[in-house]
């Protein structure tokens, strides 16, 4: 969530969110906010693979940042089904295709919050509470395609979304909380 002080498309316009690699070519995924406008966004969200010939295979949101409202976003890649998907908010929101034959750009730089660079960090620390990379990462919403939204859990949701502290509490219990394992049990339940 931006600060509500911050306005839309202001100092983050372009951030990454999460990356492996670098930028300019380097980047192995990235998910950021350097989609092209759309209505009333500066930019949108954008998660995108390089695949080994350097090819960039995109989903693109038609959503970005907003002041003091929290987004939750899943980047899927799925190169058996040829698909490259963006969630937000739980709801399928922008899709690319890549090749299954391709396979996905090697990359032995780190995984870095809020930049693609090491020297150049454009979206503070703070403003991400926690980046999970695991199978049934969208719980309690669903990854079409993938596994379904678990209804009791979303509708407690709304509520919590709502409220920084409930938030919080949530961040803490299911996710900080937790390890992998515990997200993975969502996904393997519904295949």
């Amino acid at each position: 969530m931006l600060d509500p002080t911050f306005t839309a498309g202001g100092p983050i316009s372009g951030a990454a969110i999460v990356t492996k690699g670098s930028g300019n070519g380097g980047e192995q995924f990235n998910l950021d906010c350097g989609g092209p406008a759309g209505g009333a966004y500066t930019h949108t969200f954008r998660f995108f693979i390089r695949d080994t010939s350097g090819a960039v295979h995109t989903g693109t949101a038609n959503v970005g940042p907003e002041p003091g409202v929290w987004h939750h976003l899943v980047g899927v890649v799925d190169e058996a089904n040829s698909n490259v998907v963006l969630y937000v908010d739980g709801l399928l929101n922008g899709s690319g295709t890549v090749s299954p034959t391709n396979g996905i750009q090697s990359s032995s730089l780190p995984v870095t919050i809020g930049a693609r660079s090491a020297n150049a960090v454009i979206l503070p620390s703070w403003t991400v509470g926690a980046i999970v990379c695991v199978p049934g990462g969208a719980h309690p919403s669903y990854a079409q395609g993938y596994y379904k939204r678990d209804n009791a859990y979303y509708k407690a949701w709304d509520a919590i979304s709502r409220d920084r502290d409930a938030f919080l509490a949530w961040i803490k219990t299911n996710v900080l909380g937790r390890g992998p394992d515990a997200f993975a049990t969502y996904a393997a339940a519904e295949e």
